[in-house]
């Protein structure tokens, strides 16, 4: 049988194809081309059956007909079946394009090489095959593609249109009737391959009777050109499917693609899974895709990256489609389609900085390092790029590798590293005759004249193999790359650490990690209700670090799981000394009662048919108090507060007689130790029952979605907030504690500043209410951007450590009121006046809060703001956007009075010519005796008749300030800035102007002017509202520009009335962009209205 190999497959970016390169015979190239408009066909895989080991050869379509492309797949069959050298061109004739438009030129450089021989595979794995995709930048990126599911013909050997392998879950949720099967994705060009075949019958036979040799029946061509797909549809229920398992190597990572679409999909959603099995064949990790529901044509997902696990011995894929929420609405009509299921290899890289957390501080030099197993190509290099929160680059550096010999024992845990430079020799002559020879099947055995490849695939000293061998023979010597740099000081934020390996000019195995460099705050909280969940605990991390690393990072309360079996010593030590160190460094530590050990939860559930939610959990005292003894007996004198389930577990909802029900629970846990309080969790929509508040310490709120900060303001308003009942009769009534969840918005589908703006406003909205814990339910958790699964910080980290640690023991006050002061709240508590500052359209604001004010920006980052003159006042000048900043060190004299000065009244008549007053009031934020003057700046068309008006007044005092004013016959109606300049003469003196708006016209009557172009006509449309309880008359003149008549109408308005009047000028486009002044007389009265009108289309 003829051998052949793929030499590489590459894309035509102009057509969107994919070609397939096999060297047959040397000196000789066949492409492969999809082909036929009206045929589904699927360029991206290998079309060689085992049975036949036949191939397609065929021509791009706009050189091939139907009826030639027939005849041409008839005779090259047989030319190959014959002489297995069905050429198509000679190797010197490879495509070559102009790359300038967008093609490409290949040649057998360009190109990487994989063995591949006609021997039979497994169906549903495609080893050793190499996908390479050349951009039209001439880019290229290469990842080996261990495992294909492609459900074509080879992978249904038993015709039953079900993948061979394949298995799928059968219970009541996931009922076996559903269809799922393999289907062609167009069935007319089924229709059509078929009729190939039978017109290649007849001709069949007569070349077989002079080729004895060949089948009774030719190759199908459907087999070969129509593209195929599994197919899933819903009558109920949902579907759960498992591939066969996949064997991998622990030195690379994988990744699972493939493409799907979706019908009609409401309450249902379809995804993917890459899992990893244990020997017992249970599943110890889940790499997940995102979630498609709705309708949709055929979309590529992909899950993370993923090493395998400690303990793993295969992988599998699962393919979904089930509720989105179990128990509740599911579809019952509705279809998914999966195809093309790839899992990809790639050598297994780490991107690790010398601090665990990846936390520095400035002045820091943060180490990089870059780690590759299954790599020792010395012509590699490692490129390091560090990028910025605005995502630009800070430093880039190129660094060469480095290789270490590692001894790892059975557990996957490094024993010994040795340098190994002598590897890379031994290693790049072994390749190179590998490469050479790289037609050939490298794992068959049949292959004596193959160079023997070093042990374990790397190069290994004679003497540390022997080793291993004689201690212990599942330790193994594997070769590791490892680049390193070590970066220059970074200024405080948040830093994204892109890497990739350099290989001939072009970078691959891209990966990135981050770290964050800490900002020494002015001012840092010493207290506050700010704090995290840490529902799994902290894993492998140095619990010396914990308490430090979560005080620095703005957690001034954490609540960790403390359920710990009875006999587990270590667990229980390690359980008292973390909770001593946090009340140590004034972390609040709340215990959370939510998760079991397996072996407590077979103790608690025997039938293990019971979801393991507080309510469950706690269901029977006989059997839970025993196991908690050991836990609450060390624990209770430092962790005063219990949380029964996890944040978000409302399984108490419902329960009859739940307030005797949490009495209990809190009297059998409180038996081991010192009293205690039970904290519960309750949904935001639900009303609580007094009753259960009464015997709750506290009241965890969650909902399923993030509140908005308005929404969260109203939320916290309505609940009731002050004490309840007394927990038993004739005791002393005790105040319940508020706490909430805080979770972030979820990070794939909102950008980054939208999320940090909400968070940053609603941890705002907190302050302002009662509330003694806000906490994120799992900062671990992806999508809400807080960690990263490895504890390093994500994007959202430090703009909550800024937030909390500014806002933690301040109470939100209100906010100033100006005009052109932005969206603010304002914090103060007996120390410091601070404030939080933002916009949702980019502006500039123009304020005057203090003298020595700083400005600090949500990654932590402080800088001074612009002083500027404005009228002769001193004033800061911010620049805003929708990303609130904060202001620190702000006076709170100056703060006060800006928020509490107001008008008496916010109208004054339109009476020209006539004295009128303007009343203020002014009160003493300060806890002395505060002396002073404000004056009323005139604004245009006003007379201001009184001087500057002094006071003085007592702690807490108001002061009510009368300037009599004039307006002028120009005077304009309509809202008008006053200006008041203060003076304090106290020490420090102060200076400063309040701003405030005061409407001109008569009470009672709104005026509204709109302006519009009807085809050359300008109509300018005059309505007066009437909502006082008398009639009035005006006389209307309206003048235009210079040049043009005035118009004059007279215009009666009855009481509680509104009147509309138009006025129109013909060659409305001159008059376009123009001002009009609008001038109404009061018949039988003193009021003049005088308004000024911009022409608008």
């Amino acid at each position: 049988m003829a051998q052949f190999r793929i030499v590489s497959r590459f894309r035509v970016p102009a057509q969107g194809t994919l070609a397939t390169v096999f060297d047959v015979t040397a000196g000789f190239i066949v492409l492969r081309f999809p082909m036929f408009s009206s045929l589904t066909m699927k360029p991206a895989v290998n079309r060689h059956q085992s049975d036949s080991c036949a191939i397609l050869i065929a021509f791009a379509p706009s050189v091939c007909c139907f009826r030639k492309t027939v005849c041409l797949f008839v005779g090259t069959l047989i030319a190959f079946l014959v002489g297995g050298a069905g050429v198509v061109c000679g190797a010197d004739a490879w495509v070559s394009r102009s790359q300038g438009q967008g093609e490409l030129a290949t040649g057998p450089a360009a190109f990487g090489t994989s063995g591949l021989t006609t021997e039979p595979t497994k169906g549903y794995s495609l080893s050793n095959e190499t996908a390479i995709e050349i951009t039209a930048a001439g880019a290229m990126h290469s990842k080996s593609i261990m495992t294909a599911f492609r459900f074509e013909r080879s992978e249904d050997k038993n015709f039953d249109a079900y993948p061979d392998g394949w298995t799928r879950r059968r219970d009541s949720q996931h009922p076996p009737y559903l269809p799922v099967k393999i289907v062609a994705h167009n069935p007319k060009s089924l229709d059509l391959t078929r009729g190939i075949d039978r017109f290649m019958l007849r001709p069949w036979e007569k070349v077989r009777s002079t080729i004895g040799f060949l089948p009774p029946l030719p190759p199908a061509a459907s087999d070969w050109l129509i593209d195929h797909y599994l197919r899933i549809e819903l009558d109920g229920g949902a579907a759960m499917l498992q591939s066969p398992t996949i064997p991998f190597d622990p030195n690379f990572r994988y990744q699972l693609t493939g493409r799907l679409f979706t019908d009609r999909l409401q309450h249902n959603h379809a995804f993917g899974e890459l899992i990893f099995l244990n020997a017992a064949g249970e599943v110890i990790r889940t790499e997940r895709s995102d979630s498609f529901s709705g309708t949709r044509s055929w979309t590529p997902w992909k899950t993370e990256m993923s090493s395998s696990p400690v303990g793993a011995v295969n992988m599998a894929v699962r393919l979904y489609l089930t509720p989105q929420q179990w128990g509740k609405d599911r579809d019952i009509y509705g279809a998914v389609g999966f195809d093309d299921l790839v899992v990809m290899q790639v050598p297994r890289v780490r991107v690790e900085t010398d601090k665990r957390m990846a936390i520095y501080r400035p002045g820091d030099q943060p180490v990089i390092q870059m780690r590759v197993m299954g790599l020792l190509d010395t012509t590699n290099t490692a490129r390091f790029v560090v990028v910025d929160t605005q995502g630009r680059q800070v430093a880039r550096e190129d660094q060469p590798f480095r290789l270490e010999k590692i001894v790892v024992d059975s557990d996957g845990q490094a024993k010994e590293k040795r340098k190994a430079a002598d590897a890379v020799a031994q290693y790049g002559a072994f390749e190179a005759a590998f490469l050479k020879d790289g037609a050939m099947d490298v794992d068959d055995p049949k292959n004596k004249s193959r160079p023997s490849r070093p042990d374990n695939s790397f190069a290994a000293d004679s003497d540390v193999a022997d080793a291993v061998s004689d201690s212990d023979p599942n330790q193994k010597v594997e070769i590791e790359a490892t680049a390193e740099w070590k970066l220059p000081p970074l200024p405080a934020g948040f830093y994204t650490i892109r890497s990739g390996l350099i290989e001939n000019g072009r970078e691959w195995l891209r990966t990135e990690t981050t770290l964050a460099v800490l900002a020494d705050l002015p001012v840092m909280a010493a207290a506050g209700p700010f704090g995290w969940t840490l529902p799994e605990g902290v894993g492998n991390i140095d619990l010396k670090s914990v308490p430090e690393w979560l005080k620095n990072s703005g957690v001034y309360a954490v609540k960790y799981p403390f359920w710990i079996e009875p006999d587990d010593r270590v667990s229980l030590d390690n359980a008292a000394w973390l909770t001593e160190r946090l009340k140590e460094a004034e972390v609040r530590c709340i215990g959370l009662l939510a998760s079991p050990p397996p072996a407590i939860q077979t103790i608690i559930d025997e039938r293990e048919k019971r979801q393991p939610v507080a309510a469950n959990l706690f269901r029977d005292s006989r059997i839970w108090q025993p196991l908690l003894e050991p836990v609450m007996t060390r624990l209770t004198i430092r962790v005063p507060t219990w949380q029964l389930g996890f944040d978000g577990d409302h399984s108490f909802i419902g329960r009859p007689q739940l307030p005797e029900v949490i009495r209990g629970i809190n009297r059998e846990l409180q038996g081991y130790g010192q009293p205690i309080g039970v904290a519960i969790s309750w949904p935001w929509l639900d009303v609580l029952p007094p009753e259960v508040g009464a015997v709750a310490s506290a009241v965890s709120r969650a909902t399923d979605e993030p509140f908005t900060a308005d929404e969260l303001e109203l939320a916290l308003r309505s609940m009731a907030s002050d004490t309840v009942a007394a927990t038993e009769p004739g005791k002393q009534r005790t105040r319940q504690e508020n706490w909430l969840s805080l979770n972030p918005l979820d990070k794939t589908k909102y950008d980054r500043d939208s999320r940090i703006t909400d968070l940053l406003l609603r941890m705002g909205t907190v302050r302002g209410h009662s509330v003694t814990g806000a906490f994120i339910s799992n900062p671990r958790d992806r999508k809400q951007g807080i960690l990263r699964s490895d504890w390093r910080p994500d994007d959202l980290y430090l703009p909550w450590r800024t937030a909390s640690l500014l806002l933690g023991d301040v109470a939100r006050v209100g906010a100033i009121q100006e005009e052109g002061t932005g969206s603010n709240m304002v914090f103060a508590n007996d120390s410091r006046t601070m404030m939080m500052l933002w916009s949702l359209e980019p502006s500039t604001v123009d304020l005057y809060v203090g003298e020595n004010v700083r400005q600090i920006d949500a990654w932590g980052r402080q800088s001074e703001p612009e002083k500027v003159d404005v009228g002769g006042q001193p004033k800061h000048r911010f620049r805003l956007d929708r990303t609130p900043i904060f202001l620190v060190d702000l006076d709170p004299v100056i703060v006060s009075m800006r928020m509490t000065t107001r008008l008496v009244k916010d109208r004054i008549d339109s009476l020209l010519g006539r004295r009128q007053q303007v009343e203020l009031v002014i009160r003493n934020p300060t806890k002395y005796p505060l002396s002073g003057s404000v004056a009323l700046v005139p604004p245009n068309d006003w007379i201001v008749e009184s001087p500057p008006q002094a006071f003085e007044m007592v702690p807490g005092e108001e002061s009510q300030l009368q300037f009599a004013i004039v307006l002028r016959n120009s005077a304009r109606i309509g809202d008008v800035p006053l200006q008041f300049q203060c003076f304090l003469r106290n020490e420090p003196i102060r200076r400063f102007t309040l701003e405030r708006k005061i409407a001109v016209g008569p009470d009672g009557l709104d005026v509204e002017v709109i302006t519009k172009q009807v085809d050359d006509t300008l109509v300018v449309q005059l309505q007066l509202r009437n909502s006082s309880d008398k009639d009035q008359l005006y006389d209307c003149l309206l003048f235009p520009p210079e040049g043009r008549q005035y118009q004059r109408r007279q215009i009666g308005v009855a009481a509680g009335a509104t009147v509309r009047r138009d006025f129109t000028w013909e060659d409305a486009q001159s008059l376009i962009g123009k001002t009009m002044l609008l001038r109404a007389v009061e018949q039988g009265g003193g009021r003049i209205l005088n308004q000024s009108i911009n022409v608008t289309r």
